[in-house]
């Protein structure tokens, strides 16, 4: 748990780092082309997310704490 924590975080600030800072994100002359990877890499961390999610609930099921 504390290791998806952590790269949750990472993926987070990662992500942020591309979006807004320099020619990664938006830089001088507006949106840099690194920002389609920014983007695709936060579409990326969304299913993650999701996918973590989904099994803490299936996990929650199976122990009978949700019903």
């Amino acid at each position: 748990m504390i290791i998806e924590l952590a790269l949750i975080a990472s993926l987070l600030i990662q992500w942020f780092g591309m979006m807004w800072w320099g020619p990664w994100g938006w830089g001088y002359w507006g949106p840099g082309p690194m920002m389609l990877l920014g983007v695709l890499w936060f579409f990326l961390f969304l299913l993650v997310l999701a996918f973590i999610l989904i099994f803490i609930a299936w996990a929650l099921k199976r122990m009978g704490v949700l019903r």
